[in-house]
């Protein structure tokens, strides 16, 4: 996907602040493996408080390359994750296993 509803957006920023990765010092922001040179996109959500940083690979701030029509650099950073967050709002049921990585 390359964006979402409103509902969509709105339950993203919720999520913590959106930050520009051009302008993050990867020694005091961890960034969860994104390219901070706009490979992975230019921004993405981030929460932290005084010991955890959590960063959220969201696929419709990742860029959609006309090069690459499988989504592999998305999958790439997706697939690896511990926890993966579906917001669904189709009115379709999600099927479990709909999205793979090596975690699950």
């Amino acid at each position: 996907n390359t964006y979402g509803s409103v509902r969509y957006v709105e339950f993203v920023k919720s999520l913590g602040d959106i930050i520009w990765l051009g302008n993050c010092d990867q020694k005091t922001v961890y960034v969860g493996g994104l390219d901070t040179n706009g490979l992975d996109g230019d921004y993405t959500v981030s929460w932290r408080d005084k010991t955890s940083q959590v960063v959220f690979h969201v696929a419709t701030l990742m860029p959609q390359h006309d090069t690459d029509p499988t989504s592999t650099n998305k999958k790439r950073h997706i697939g690896n994750n511990f926890v993966t967050i579906v917001y669904n709002d189709s009115g379709v049921p999600y099927l479990q296993g709909t999205i793979k990585g090596q975690c699950n």
